[in-house]
C-alpha cells in the first residue's frame, strides 16, 4: 500500500523489500518469516570403505549448448573420494546398478 503511495503521489519508484527495509524500524513494515533448516548434517563415517553411496546429479555437464545428462557417482563417505561414476541421460534403477556393479568390480 505504501508503495502504491509514493509511486502515485510523488513519482518515486522503490523495490517492495527496500520499502519493507525502511518500515521496519518504524514498526509498519512485515517481518519475514525465517525458514527452519530442512536437514540436519550427519557425521561422516570414520574409516575409508565403511560406507559407500550412490548419487544422481542432473546438470547441463558439457556446457550450457548440450543437453542435460545426469551423473551416477558412487563415492566413498569417509574420504569423499569418487570411486565410479557415469553419464547417463537420467537416473534410473538400471544406471545405480551397472554403477554398483562396476565399482564391485574394479574393488575386486
Amino acid at each position: 500500500m505504501e508503495e502504491v503511495k509514493l509511486t502515485e503521489g510523488h513519482k518515486i519508484k522503490l523495490s517492495a523489500e527496500t520499502l519493507r527495509l525502511w518500515l521496519r524500524p518504524l514498526g509498519m513494515g512485515k517481518t519475514q518469516r525465517r525458514l527452519k533448516k530442512h536437514r540436519r548434517r550427519r557425521q561422516r563415517r570414520e574409516h575409508e570403505g565403511e560406507f559407500l553411496f550412490l548419487d544422481g546429479s542432473p546438470h547441463p555437464w558439457f556446457g550450457p549448448d548440450s543437453p542435460e545428462v545426469c551423473l551416477l557417482l558412487s563415492s566413498d563417505d569417509a574420504t569423499g573420494k569418487p570411486l565410479w561414476g557415469k553419464f547417463q541421460p537420467n537416473e534410473d534403477r538400471n544406471g545405480c546398478f551397472e554403477v554398483c556393479y562396476q565399482r564391485k568390480q574394479v574393488a575386486d
